[in-house]
């Protein structure tokens, strides 16, 4: 809504209704440092008491915030929370999590398996891909063929693949080999829906 006001078109994304309740409330638990309990769409349990760390902003809006219960960091959509209550019992964050550190570990959102990612672009995309902004980790590599190289380590398989399709013919996937079967399978389903008269 900002941004419309100032002149600026906004296209595709999701339209996600986020209860102002929720925002606030989330933003008075990290600066206290209180916990908070949710009730999720997703999950059975009614009371779900998590230590919340930072919200991360991508498609979605997320909240990352530690289970106490499963003792492990997950990401919850904003969107899914049904009802959330500020705690009056405080928390410790631990001292090793970074927020920032813990987005870099995926392309999107999704934390899993990191890999060194390795793609080839050809030259008819050099100059979009010199001015383009993959990941954090990111590396480029301009050949002498014209081709350029972009290397980062990520997880996030599905965020990749979409990313990649995005460049059509364009580009190619070096490595890893997990990523090039995968990609492969997405293309072959994609194919399988084209209906044919």
């Amino acid at each position: 809504m900002l941004l419309e006001s100032q002149g600026f078109a906004v296209r595709q994304q999701f339209k996600e209704n986020i209860k102002s309740e929720i925002l606030e409330t989330i933003k008075e638990a990290i600066l206290s440092q209180k916990q908070i309990i949710i009730s999720y769409k997703e999950h059975k349990e009614k009371n779900i008491v998590l230590n919340p760390y930072g919200i991360l902003i991508a498609d979605r809006q997320y909240l990352v915030a530690f289970n106490e219960h499963y003792e492990k960091t997950f990401i919850y959509r904003l969107n899914l929370i049904n009802e959330i209550e500020l705690s009056n019992n405080y928390f410790e964050k631990d001292e090793d999590f970074d927020l920032k550190k813990y987005a870099n570990q995926s392309f999107g959102i999704y934390q899993g398996k990191v890999y060194d990612v390795k793609l080839e672009f050809n030259s008819s995309a050099k100059d979009d891909v010199l001015e383009y902004y993959f990941h954090p980790t990111q590396k480029i590599e301009e050949l002498q063929n014209g081709n350029v190289i972009v290397t980062f380590c990520a997880s996030g398989n599905y965020a990749i693949i979409s990313e990649i399709l995005k460049w059509r013919d364009c580009v190619k996937i070096i490595a890893p080999d997990s990523l090039k079967k995968e990609y492969r399978e997405t293309i072959s389903r994609m194919y399988n829906n084209v209906i044919t008269n």
